[in-house]
Formats: C-alpha cells, sequence, structure tokens
C-alpha cells in the first residue's frame, strides 16, 4: 500500500507568481488528496534558483503552505540543468547526462526516504539519466506525467518554427532552427542569481543549505579559492560603486547630464572624422594598412578573396547542422529510457498518448488519465451555475492563457476579423484574461471598431476566477499545437460556462461536438463564434441531456482512484468496489478504462 511519496516539479506548486501554471495548481491538488488518504508528502524542485553561474549544486528547505500538514519541501539551488525547458535547449546533452544532479536526487532520497514511489511531473531541472539511476540504485518505483511533450521534444509543445504541428522532425535537422533565439543558459542563471541575491526568489527558505553527500571536500576548498578572489577584487567593486552613485546625481541634475551626454557625442563625431583623415592620409603616403580578417558590410577592396570568405562562413553551416544528433539521441534515448525504466507513464489525454505512441513509447506503458481538479460540482450544480449567470444582451466572450503563438489568440483575433456580418460582431464582448505585449494590444485594438466591447485583464489570481466565470457567457479555447489537457476549460465547465475548443485541444472528449472546431481553420473558428453569437439561446445545447460529454470529467477523487487504484492506503476491498463504480460511472470513456 502506498505509504511515502516524493514528488517532483521544476517550480514549488505554491510558488506566488505561479512559476509552473496549470501543473503547479494540479500538484497542490494531488497533494490535499493524498494527504486525505494519510500518504506522507515529501516535494522537491530544481532548475531556478542559483548563487552563481558555476557554484555547485546543493539543497535547501524550503516553506510550503502543506507545511503544518506535515508536508517537507526542497529545492536543488544551482542545478546544471536549468529550468524551464527553453533555457536548457542548447544544452542537452547535460539535460540528458548529467551525472552530478542525478546523484544528488538520489542521495536527497537516500536521506529523506524511503519512498513507495517518485512522481516527476516533468525532468526540467534535472537530467534524464536519473531514471536509471533510481531504477537501480532504489526500490523507488517511478511514475512520469505526460503534461507536455518535453522528453520528446525539447521545445515543450511539437509546434514547428512557432507556426505548426511537428508531424516530422527530420531525424533532430528540423530541431535546430527550431526557437528563434536559443536563450544563453548563463545569462538566464544570472537573472535568477539577481533575482535571489535582491530577495525577489519568492521562496522562504527554513533551513540555511548544508553540505549533500554527493559532494567532494574538494569543493569547499574551491569556495575558500573563490572567496578570496572576491576580496582581491574589492578595490574593483568600490570604483563600481563609486561610478553607479555618480551616475545617479547625473540623473538627479538632469540639464548637466544633457550637456554631458551632447558633449561626448560632439567628441564621437570629431574622433570618426580623425580617424577617416589619418586612414587617407597613411594611404596617400604609402604606409602598409594593418591586416584584418574582417568581413565588409558593403562592397569594398578586401585582402580575402569573396571564394574564401564564402568558405569561411559557410563552415558554420556544418558545425550548426552537427548538432542535429544531440536532438534526434533526445528524443531516442528518452523514449528508451520510459520504456524500460518508468513504472507508471500517465497520459492526460488519449491525444497525448498517440503522440508519444507514434514517436516509439510503448502503447501499453501509457495510461490515460483526464485529470481532476479542485474546482468540481455535479453535472445538474454546472447547469444551475449556468443559469444563475447575470444575464447580458451581448455574449461574453473570453479568452484565457498565454498570449504565445501555439495557445491562438492571434489566431482568435484574425478569425473575428474574417466575420463580415456587423450584426453579428456588435454582439461580441470580447474578454481576454492574459499579459498581452505592445504589438498584440494593437492588434486586438483593430477589433474595437467593430465588437461592442473589447477589454484586457492583465493576468488574474485564481480565487477570481468564481467571480469571473459568472461574468462570462461563452470561453474559447482556440489552441494550434497539440495541446494536453487545458485545466481552464475544466474549471469553466464546472462553473456553468459553455467551452469551444479546436479540435487539437485535448479536453475535447469531453466537449459536445458542436462546440469544436477544426484546428487552424479561420473560417471554421469565425462559423462556430457567428453561430452561438447569432442566436444566444443557442449555448444552452451544451447542457443536452442527449450530450454526455460534459459529464465525463471526473472529480479529483475519482482521478486519484485511477492512478493510485489499490496503491491506496486503504484497505483492497474498499478500493475495488469504488473502482467498480468509477468504471461503471465512466463505461463510455473507452481509452480511459481503469
Amino acid at each position: 500500500m502506498l505509504k511515502s511519496v516524493l514528488i517532483y516539479n521544476w517550480a514549488q506548486f505554491d510558488n506566488p507568481d505561479m512559476d509552473g501554471g496549470g501543473v503547479s495548481v494540479y500538484i497542490k491538488n494531488i497533494i490535499e488528496a493524498l494527504l486525505e488518504q494519510g500518504v506522507r508528502v515529501v516535494f522537491l524542485s530544481a532548475g531556478f534558483s542559483y548563487t552563481g553561474v558555476n557554484d555547485s549544486p546543493f539543497i535547501e528547505e524550503t516553506d510550503n503552505m502543506f507545511r503544518n500538514q506535515g508536508v517537507r519541501s526542497f529545492r536543488v539551488v544551482n542545478s546544471p540543468v536549468k529550468a524551464p525547458a527553453h533555457d536548457s535547449y542548447g544544452d542537452l546533452y547535460c539535460a540528458r547526462e548529467n551525472e552530478e544532479i542525478a546523484n544528488l536526487f538520489i542521495d536527497f532520497m537516500n536521506t529523506h526516504g524511503q519512498f513507495d514511489e517518485v512522481h516527476f511531473h516533468n525532468i526540467e531541472g534535472l537530467s534524464t539519466v536519473l531514471f536509471e539511476k533510481i531504477k537501480s540504485k532504489t526500490n523507488t518505483k517511478i511514475a512520469y506525467w505526460l503534461h507536455n511533450y518535453h522528453s520528446i521534444c525539447p521545445q515543450i509543445e511539437l509546434f514547428k518554427d512557432g507556426n505548426q504541428k511537428c508531424d516530422d522532425y527530420h531525424n533532430g535537422a528540423d530541431c535546430i532552427g527550431c526557437l528563434h533565439h536559443i536563450p544563453s543558459k548563463d545569462d538566464r542563471i544570472e537573472q535568477r542569481v539577481n533575482a535571489r541575491r535582491n530577495g525577489n526568489d519568492n521562496i522562504v527558505v527554513l533551513r540555511k543549505p548544508t553540505i549533500s553527500l554527493s559532494r567532494k571536500p574538494v569543493v569547499r576548498a574551491k569556495h575558500i579559492y573563490k572567496n578570496i578572489l572576491k576580496i582581491s577584487l574589492a578595490p574593483l567593486y568600490l570604483c563600481i560603486v563609486f561610478i553607479r552613485e555618480l551616475k545617479k546625481a547625473i540623473r538627479r541634475k538632469q540639464k548637466q547630464a544633457v550637456l554631458f551626454i551632447k558633449s561626448v557625442h560632439v567628441l564621437n563625431i570629431i574622433y570618426r572624422q580623425y580617424r577617416k583623415a589619418r586612414k587617407e592620409i597613411r594611404i596617400l603616403l604609402g604606409i602598409q594598412q594593418r591586416e584584418t580578417t574582417r568581413v565588409p558590410k558593403f562592397a569594398q577592396e578586401v585582402d580575402i578573396s569573396w571564394k574564401n570568405r564564402m568558405s569561411i562562413k559557410s563552415e558554420e553551416i556544418t558545425n550548426i547542422d552537427n548538432l542535429r544528433v544531440f536532438y534526434r539521441e533526445w528524443r531516442e534515448i528518452n523514449i528508451q529510457r520510459l520504456n524500460y525504466n518508468v513504472d507508471y507513464l500517465y497520459a492526460v489525454s488519449e491525444q497525448v498518448k498517440e503522440q508519444f505512441v507514434a514517436r516509439g513509447v510503448f502503447a501499453n506503458k501509457i495510461k490515460t488519465v483526464p485529470l481532476g481538479m479542485d474546482i468540481y460540482n455535479r453535472p445538474e450544480e454546472r447547469v444551475r451555475h449556468y443559469l444563475s449567470k447575470a444575464r447580458s444582451n451581448k455574449v461574453r466572450i473570453g479568452y484565457f492563457g498565454y498570449s504565445i503563438t501555439s495557445k491562438g489568440l492571434a489566431f482568435l483575433i484574425d478569425s473575428i476579423e474574417t466575420i463580415k456580418d456587423r450584426s453579428i460582431l456588435n454582439n461580441i464582448d470580447l474578454r481576454i484574461h492574459c499579459r498581452v505585449d505592445d504589438l498584440l494590444m494593437r492588434r486586438i485594438s483593430r477589433l474595437k471598431p467593430y465588437l461592442a466591447n473589447i477589454s484586457v485583464l492583465d493576468g488574474y489570481n485564481r480565487n477570481e476566477i468564481f467571480e469571473i466565470a459568472q461574468d462570462l457567457d461563452l470561453v474559447i479555447v482556440p489552441s494550434l499545437w497539440w495541446e494536453t489537457y487545458n485545466q481552464v476549460a475544466y474549471e469553466m465547465i464546472m462553473l456553468g460556462t459553455p467551452v469551444i475548443v479546436s479540435d487539437s485541444v485535448g479536453i475535447k472528449y469531453a466537449i459536445p461536438d458542436d462546440f469544436i472546431f477544426a484546428s487552424g481553420d479561420m473560417d471554421d473558428c469565425a462559423r462556430i463564434i457567428s453561430f452561438y453569437t447569432e442566436d444566444k439561446s443557442r449555448l444552452g445545447m451544451f447542457w443536452d441531456e442527449s450530450q454526455k460529454s460534459h459529464k465525463l470529467l471526473p472529480s479529483m477523487r475519482e482521478h486519484l482512484l485511477m492512478v493510485l487504484g489499490d496503491r491506496f492506503v486503504r484497505s483492497k476491498a474498499d478500493i475495488k468496489r469504488e473502482l467498480k463504480d468509477l468504471q461503471e460511472n465512466f463505461h463510455y470513456l473507452a481509452p480511459f478504462a481503469i
């Protein structure tokens, strides 16, 4: 019977900035459910807190919202694998084979175990070689949750070049240029170093870090050397402080600052003219010019022929092409580790399972389990919430999520723009609940003359979602990628709000067919919006008794039964009886057989 569980996620589940998104919300829910069953829960995160770019990793204990209920939480500081996944996109070998972070994790398990199971809600911040080490060095079972596609796609979304679903990665060749900008891991680490140093790390540390079992005495000597180096650089630091204070003084005196800037500008012009005149004089006198291999921006005489310059530059293509092996091996080796080292693989929707199976994961290895959430109402209560909404003459349409391309906000705006019927547009009150940049705000503003109203909420607290849902008639999830589930859709349905989704959203199994449109098809999206905006009463079809779909969403209790089954701490007889009842209730959900 299940008695002790270690849960891993790259971000702590209750961090105030909601790093980790919907997965963090889900982990809070699952911890509560496990505590109710008397299971001991320990939580660990990694890859998001740093003291320095080259500092050795260690583990520190943190505070958390369930500490009074016995939950202990920890985090790895200075993990060699930076999280989230994009921050390690250019360092895949480390994210796959780093032994240091894997050994530190095993040391932690030995110190705080014995654990019956360790549940990974992702592997970001760690290396996937850890699966092999847990399997060979402990008796702990491994459960890996397929909340995203990271283990087969380092870009996470299987969304090629940020504009289309990735059906074929051409043995890693397409992965090389998939991100328009590969972030510098060191730069991202420095940002987290500054956040920790300035007290903006968002997590309260309960205990000072201690030396891990995996750390060697040589590490201490290294730290002593670094401290001596810092002391020797103290005069330089004082100079930097002086310059900083001088800059502040200049800012306080705006006029003097303007004069200073103008004088620098004039001096720069004079210097450039001097350099130009000096070059012309040297040419006239026949003085040998200094050799240079700088490639010209414009056509001019150079010492290196165009063929040699082309050869030098073209070598970069070969060097870049050699990276394909890292992206190919990322997928191939991780698939082997999922197949042979992980005990339980959980897909949050049948769509996720299909994508992993298509790329080589054993079909019988994956169990599809729709997520449960803390917000749960029975079907009749959902209808009651729908009927109790404040009435409006307009159709209040909501969008929730990120503003990234794959989530489809820009696509939704373009789809609405294709609607030609002004009477339909005048019935739309569009409400966007997400952070948007200036460019997207300008695109949104194009709809202003045509819609009844358009408004933007720049982020929201989760406890506000109850009130927000009461003020919406319809929510649209227009995702372009193979979205794994979509928790917002779950929450909105529970709160009595009909949901329209694209057919590439995992939760589509619980959405009536008449509320699903073809992903990426603007005309189809515009058609379905027009259909329900033209006659608002049609929204009631979502709750029609002939539509069984919305009844297929499990409660957190039912979800936990699907996941753990007879691995609960309670008696097997009780669990089997509940499982039988659950199977009868979900008999129409063939992919989710228990």
